[in-house]
């Protein structure tokens, strides 16, 4: 299971993955599949210690200073 935080970096996975078989990149495709299970893999096995702050939003100077 990946950590709700962590699910981006599987989308985009998964969009690269799409894009490469549309365009004609089956090795890349494969590859962006492989790296998903990776990535899942990984996830599932890091400590808990990510923030609930993903996608650039740490970033964001309304979310840091609350006047969101």
């Amino acid at each position: 299971m990946v950590a709700v935080g962590q699910r981006w970096i599987i989308d985009v996975l998964a969009d690269l993955e799409n894009f490469a078989t549309q365009n004609g990149l089956p090795l890349v495709a494969d590859r962006m599949r492989e790296a998903a299970i990776v990535a899942s893999a990984e996830i599932a096995a890091a400590p808990e210690k990510v923030t609930d702050r993903t996608n650039g939003d740490q970033n964001d100077p309304t979310i840091l200073s609350g006047s969101a």
